[in-house]
């Protein structure tokens, strides 16, 4: 008779990947909006958070990044979004397309360069009220020198980039 190792932590992972995709996709809470910009939301894989689970509303109304809470939790463009307060919660709600970062919240300076980073979500700007995140403080540098120069080179190139994307 032969024993086979068992591979303790690929089962781990592998059920991990079960049971947040369960409390991610089903339940109450899941919901769906589509932004105008049809765009993929990076996000964690095990988790599903969106933006290390940063409150995107808090950028606009408190000028800087909070850390949201479980209990304002919604799924939002196949994302968990996390908010600081119900009120935030329910903007987003009402208009995740003003709120979700461009580019899914890839690296800005990266996208207009034809390639995605994953971007911080401590290191980010807003520029003509929309959320931009960078992958270093020196892209952000690079990018707040000519944004929109930047910004018509992410336009042209974003739609390309998107469609290699995974969904």
């Amino acid at each position: 008779m032969t024993i086979r190792a068992i591979n303790w932590r690929a089962m781990l992972v592998a059920a991990m990947m079960v049971a947040a995709s369960a409390s991610v996709f089903g339940g109450a809470r899941a919901e769906e909006a589509f932004s105008p910009f049809g765009e993929r939301v990076l996000s964690d894989p095990m988790t599903g958070l969106a933006l290390g689970g940063y409150d995107p509303v808090a950028y606009f109304a408190d000028r800087k990044p909070r850390v949201g809470k479980r209990e304002y939790e919604i799924i939002v463009n196949g994302a968990v979004w996390r908010f600081v307060n119900r009120g935030n919660m329910e903007a987003f709600r009402a208009a995740p397309d003003v709120y979700t970062p461009r580019y899914g919240g890839y690296g800005a300076l990266s996208v207009s360069m034809g390639y995605t980073v994953e971007a911080s979500p401590l290191i980010w700007t807003i520029h003509h009220d929309r959320l931009y995140f960078f992958g270093s403080p020196v892209n952000r540098t690079v990018w707040m020198k000519d944004p929109e120069q930047f910004v018509k080179a992410s336009e042209r190139k974003w739609p390309a980039i998107e469609k290699t994307l995974v969904r």
